[in-house]
């Protein structure tokens, strides 16, 4: 006997779902909904109907049980008379969800590395987005948490961290680590940014594949000075810190970031502009001693 395929197994499921909604829609709003979107999400021949089908293109993603969340939280719209739009519904669909993602994301942002995830969903929304959420403005992470929830793929999502295995098998890393591993990343950012304003056409040696691959081939041509192989490694970027330290220059310390409560947007940004300025004129100095820059 031959079993259904994947696709043919989605289909079905689609379906399933879509017969779900179309029911709870129509017991709650009737004709304003059946004037709108008909009696059934399929044609006479099976098929989804066009209506139906950008009602599942905007709820993909989504599983069962945030359907049926989407359906019971009907209740709670200030909207009640009429039936609300895909977005609207998918709104409703993760809205408990959003709100504990916001949590964990904005937990994570304040205790930095030491945090532990313990909600895999607010885990994969971080691990798509990491970046993104270190270095916006707080006030806009609502927003970008709601954009991943909207996108994110739930059946491919990454298991929790081993947080009792990585203690067992990892030394925790002491205060000296952590304070070298800083001061290397933010040196490079430094490095990178005094390459992009005084002489872009460096990054030109790095080779950006087709954006079907999305992998970015770091390999330099040969024809670059060596140093340039180095500056985008960890032994490089010691090397030259090492240096900078040696040739005396200043490096200025960075602002501190205010608690969220603390946070006045307007003055962070100016403080911070200006330690940015400082630091890369710094660094931009030492890469033209050593022939980077010219």
């Amino acid at each position: 006997m031959n079993q259904p395929c994947k696709e043919t197994l989605m289909k079905q499921q689609q379906h399933k779902i879509l017969l779900y909604l179309w029911t709870a829609m129509i017991g709650k709003f009737s004709k304003k909904w059946t004037n709108e979107y008909f009696d059934t999400p399929l044609s006479n021949t099976g098929q989804l109907t066009k209506i139906a089908t950008s009602w599942s293109d905007e709820l993909k993603g989504l599983i069962p049980s945030q359907i049926k969340s989407g359906v019971e939280a009907l209740s709670t719209r200030k909207e009640k008379v009429w039936p609300p739009t895909p977005m609207e519904f998918k709104e409703l669909c993760i809205g408990s969800e959003f709100d504990d993602v916001l949590d964990c994301v904005m937990i994570r942002l304040q205790e930095g590395v030491s945090y532990r995830w313990t909600n895999k969903l607010a885990f994969n929304i971080w691990a798509g987005a990491s970046s993104d959420f270190q270095s916006m403005d707080f006030n806009r992470v609502p927003q970008l948490v709601k954009r991943r929830l909207s996108m994110i793929d739930r059946k491919s999502m990454f298991e929790l961290p081993n947080y009792a295995a990585m203690s067992i098998e990892q030394k925790p890393p002491t205060p000296e680590m952590i304070a070298s591993k800083q001061q290397r990343i933010i040196f490079q950012s430094h490095m990178y940014a005094a390459i992009l304003n005084n002489q872009p056409t460096l990054f030109e040696c790095f080779v950006l594949e087709p954006m079907t691959k999305r992998k970015l081939n770091r390999e330099p041509r040969l024809d670059i000075p060596p140093i340039m192989h180095k500056i985008f490694s960890k032994s490089g970027t010691i090397e030259l810190m090492k240096k900078f330290n040696e040739s005396k220059r200043v490096m200025p310390e960075a602002p501190i970031k205010p608690k969220l409560i603390e946070f006045s947007k307007t003055e962070w940004h100016v403080k911070f502009r200006y330690y940015k300025t400082i630091a890369i004129e710094a660094v931009a100095g030492l890469l033209r001693d050593e022939g980077i820059l010219s």
